[in-house]
Parts: structure tokens; sequence; C-alpha cells
């Protein structure tokens, strides 16, 4: 037929129109991926700034020959109802306590890893634990109401949790809230894996959380109206001292001041030095090289005022009831290297939440049948 050679250059041009059409369709649905990562809404690894699509990579075989990972698009449900943020790159500024809970819930879950965080400098953070046989929330910062004072971390750590690979939990090895339990923990003094030490309690019947609040940093113990931390350097809390007393011992209990000798021993010395030098001492406490902790106050209340002039009574007082490990140094920084503060007294949590502290208290969920052996 004559009209045959005319038809068939028309569909050939039609099939090839339609097959470039294709492959450009086909090459706008897929983009490549790092493979670490892994594919939009699967389950993966979570790794900061690894998490973005290869824009200059446009064709499948090339992705997958520089190692990189196809993905095809995904919608709305198979990301849990949720974009999938883990191109999301620049700065967020955390300004509120209860915006860095969200924030750190969302590194966990590789959610935005890419995000640079920045911290407002008037929040402050703290891991705590209360006995769910006991309570059924926490009630006081520290934990507990016998404790004269509650640790902190400031806005430079609370930043490390959430920007450093390495410390922080928005990290390739942190996939779960037990994992970053443990890097919040090693960052603050609670645990040293170099000497396999770990001052964590056991889930069950122990439920972590973390709760951030505002404060302000000013080197005095707190007043009614605002919460104030200071740095607790060992002549800060030596001239604190005398005011935690009546909070640990009881109201009648002696108050005193520390020696000059107490001064220097513990300004100079750690802890494993002074349980050396000292040994007879601290076995008639009970104390070990790794556990200075001494819950019976009759035994510090029988030293009287030795309790301020022999150094090692009075650094088992600071371990005991001020939470002063063998991990710490009394620098400044945790054993972990970031920087600490405390606020004195404890304060409630009913006063933090009603007030200008603003508090916000994150429960970590960690499976009740969980080790918690962040040292090993």
């Amino acid at each position: 037929s004559l009209l045959a050679p005319l038809i068939a250059p028309a569909a050939a041009a039609r099939i090839a129109s339609t097959s470039q059409a294709s492959r450009r369709h086909s090459r706008s649905l897929g983009e490549c991926y790092d493979a670490a990562c892994g594919c939009p809404g699967a389950s993966r690894e979570r790794l900061r700034g690894g998490c973005r699509v290869n824009r200059t990579v446009a064709r499948r075989g090339a992705c997958e020959a520089s190692g990189g990972l196809w993905c095809m698009p995904v919608g709305p449900q198979e990301r849990g109802g949720a974009e999938d943020q883990r191109t999301s790159t620049g700065t967020r500024h955390i300004a509120a306590p209860r915006e860095f809970n969200v924030a750190l819930q969302d590194v966990v879950r590789g959610v935005d890893c890419s995000t640079t965080y920045d911290i407002a400098s008037d929040l402050f953070g703290t891991l705590a634990a209360y006995n769910k046989l006991m309570a059924t929330g926490i009630n006081d910062l520290a934990g507990v109401a016998d404790k004269p004072l509650a640790w902190l971390a400031g806005s430079l750590g609370l930043s490390a949790l959430l920007n450093d690979e390495t410390m922080g939990c928005c990290s390739a090895e942190v996939t779960t809230m037990a994992a970053c339990v443990c890097r919040i923990a090693s960052a603050v003094g609670l645990v040293d894996h170099r000497r396999n030490i770990s001052y964590l309690v056991q889930v069950p019947p122990y439920q972590y959380v973390y709760t951030v609040l505002r404060a302000a940093m000013t080197n005095r113990t707190g007043n009614r109206d605002a919460i104030e931390t200071l740095v607790p350097t060992w002549p800060n809390l030596l001239d604190v001292m005398e005011k935690t007393i009546p909070f640990t011992l009881g109201e009648s209990a002696p108050r005193c001041s520390p020696t000059e000798e107490v001064r220097q021993a513990l300004t100079s010395r750690d802890y494993p030095q002074l349980f050396h030098q000292y040994r007879e001492v601290f076995d008639a406490f009970g104390a070990s090289e790794a556990n200075c902790k001494i819950k019976d106050r009759a035994l510090f209340l029988r030293y009287g005022d030795e309790l301020c002039s022999s150094p090692p009574v009075a650094r088992l007082y600071f371990c005991s009831f001020l939470d002063a490990s063998p991990l710490f140094q009394g620098t400044g920084l945790t054993s972990g290297g970031i920087r600490e503060y405390v606020t004195i007294p404890n304060p409630s949590m009913n006063l933090l939440q009603s007030g200008p502290a603003d508090a916000d208290t994150l429960r970590l969920e960690i499976p009740q049948d969980a080790r918690l052996t962040c040292a090993t």
C-alpha cells in the first residue's frame, strides 16, 4: 500500500516520542540517595548530613555505580503521614523547652538530622529518673525530693545532644531512645566507657525523663522568683556546702563551712587519690573506689564537725548527697566534656511548670525489659 510507508514513519515517531517521554518520566520519578540512609519511608540508619538527594546523578545506573541507592517516590502514607525531611538543611532555632524535646525525638527517629540546631542561651536540661513503684511521675527536678540540688546541662550541652554525631543522639549508632539515654548519660558524666562505670538506675522499676527549662547562670543559689544556676567547680560547691546541710542531714544537724585543709584536698586530688590516701575512713563508711554513695545519714552525723574538717568525710558527703560521683572532677566540665551546672535548692516540678521556667518533661520511652548496659 502507498499509505504504509507514510504510516510507518509516523508510528515510529509516536513510539519514539512516547519512549523518550517515558524515559524522561522515569528519570524524574527516581532520585539517587546515600545508601547508608536508605529510601524515604524505609527502615534505615540515621546519619547526620548523609540523608540527602544527590541531584548531580540523574540516572539509576550512574547512581548505583557510584555506590548510591536509586529510590522511587513514596506517598505520605508510606512516610508515616508526614513529609520526609531528610533533605532539609540550614539552622533551626530552639527557643523554648518543648521545642528542644520535640527536636530530640526527631533526631532519634532520624526525621531531621541534616538541620543544625541553635539553642537559646537560657535553656538548660537534665536527665532524671523516678521509681514507678512509688510515684506516677517526676515531682522534683532531680527526680527525688531529698536531693538538695539538681545537675543541668546548658545550651552548649543541649546543642551537642542534637548536633554532635559522636556525642549526641543524631547518629547512625542511635536508633532507639535507650541508645539516646546512654549518649546523654555519657555526656553528663553518669557513664564512663573507658573505665566501664555506669551510675544509671535500671528500667524497671525506674522511668527516665528529660526535663528542659529556662534558667539564668548567675553562680548563685536560686531564689523563689527565678531558677538560678552555678558552675559546680570545687570552690563553688565548697562555698555552698553549709547551705545544703539542712536539706541533706536535717534542720537540726550542725551547720559548718569547709576548712582550708578540706578545700585544698578536694581541689587538688581526684576521688581515686583520696580513696587510697584515706582508705580506712572510706572502708569505715562502706565506700569503694567505684561507689561512694552512702545512704546512712547517721554515719555523717556521728562525725559532727569533722564533716567539714575531714577531707574523706567531706568527699563522701558530696558524693552521697550532691551526686559528685567518683567521675566528678570539680572543673565545671563533666567527664564527658560538656559544661555542667547545678541549681540549689532542687525545685519542685509544680514550681517549674507554673512559673517563668516554663519546664517541659519528655518521658523517655525505653522497653521495660531493657537493661541499660551503657558502659559495656
